[in-house]
């Protein structure tokens, strides 16, 4: 039976050149040879055949069509692989392709692992998409490797390739709801066992994934401590502690303008006297200046600020609202000016950890 792949096709004509050198269209080799597969049995197809259509081009077939012969193995492959499973006829079919376009063995592994690597991988995903391979699972999954003849290793590097992107699809999924619980740390290895897979995230993932942890944290859990070098009064707890500028608002005059009707009387070359009556307008402007630096502390009862200059202490129920900033936060008072605080890095979490503070203990 021919080849159900390829079709018959019909000669180029020779060029008015190549008559008069009595020569034929190269293209036509491959032709010849396309044809010779769409009309008999691969397996009946010898490499005389193909010698013969060498010496009548005088065309080294194997340098000149190997591209060509490598899309018609995999044209050939790709048929093969419809139903899921290769068959000892269509390996013994690919195995004669082989040997007439002379390939060699790592050029049709290539083209054999990509193919039915492509399969399985489909297989593979599918049935981790729900987090757990069951045992018919695994069973259909074995007898596929079986069917599409592909090796053990190629198997395990799919596998691990496909549940390792599973688990990183749950991680991103948990990360991007803003929070990551301990119930949701704990579905993360869950899966990660149900798929016997390692957790493996990259340097990117793992700090976010402990961002969201720690966000999680500060808003419903128990808030950790932290050690300072100031005393505390009686059961005070200390739940920050990290360098920090503090600044307030200032009003500065930037210029004097003067308006109102004056003139000038000249008395002698060089000596003039003014008269009338000029209004002074200051323009002014608000500017932030630094009042001092040093290290900020977060308890259950205060804020302090331990400055270079001097040591600000703010009771937590004397502060009446706040104004968080992407750089800094500004604190309200009941009496005073506001004063804005900024910390290095992590300024959102430290306003998260201050608006829990106020109001749990504020």
């Amino acid at each position: 039976m021919s080849s159900k792949v390829f079709s018959i096709k019909e000669l180029k004509k020779a060029s008015l050149f190549q008559k008069l050198f009595n020569r034929q269209p190269k293209e036509n080799a491959l032709i010849e040879i396309n044809n010779l597969l769409a009309t008999k049995n691969i397996r009946d197809i010898s490499e005389a055949d193909l010698s013969d259509i060498s010496e009548k081009y005088k065309l080294n077939l194997h340098q000149t069509f190997l591209a060509d012969f490598l899309e018609m193995y995999t044209a050939q492959l790709k048929y093969a692989l419809i139903d899921e499973k290769l068959t000892e006829d269509e390996l013994d079919e690919l195995r004669t392709l082989k040997e007439l376009f002379g390939l060699s063995q790592s050029q049709v592994i290539s083209i054999q692992e990509k193919l039915t690597g492509e399969i399985y991988r489909r297989h593979m995903t599918s049935a981790v998409s729900d987090g757990v391979i069951t045992s018919q699972e695994e069973e259909n999954l074995q007898k596929l490797q079986r069917e599409l003849c592909i090796p053990n290793g190629l198997v395990e590097r799919i596998s691990s390739q496909i549940k390792s992107i599973r688990v990183h699809q749950f991680v991103d999924g948990v990360i991007s709801r803003g929070s990551v619980s301990p119930k949701e740390e704990e579905e993360i290895k869950l899966l990660a066992k149900n798929l016997n897979c390692p957790i493996q995230l990259d340097s990117t993932q793992q700090n976010t994934l402990n961002r969201m942890k720690m966000i999680w944290t500060i808003q419903n859990g128990e808030l950790p401590t932290v050690s300072s070098d100031i005393n505390l009064t009686g059961k005070e707890q200390c739940f920050f502690n990290r360098p920090a500028e503090w600044f307030q608002c200032k009003t500065i005059t930037t210029r004097v303008n003067y308006a109102g009707p004056t003139a000038r009387i000249r008395i002698c070359k060089g000596v003039s006297y003014r008269i009338g009556s000029a209004k002074v307008q200051r323009v002014s402007s608000q500017v932030l200046a630094p009042i001092d630096s040093g290290c900020l502390y977060v308890t259950d009862k205060r804020i302090i600020l331990l400055g270079a200059h001097k040591t600000t202490t703010i009771r937590l129920n004397k502060i009446v609202s706040f104004t968080p900033y992407d750089d800094g936060i500004e604190l309200f008072k009941e009496t005073g000016k506001s004063i804005i605080i900024k910390i290095d890095t992590d300024m959102d979490l430290f306003n998260l950890l201050l608006s829990r503070i106020l109001r749990d203990f504020g």
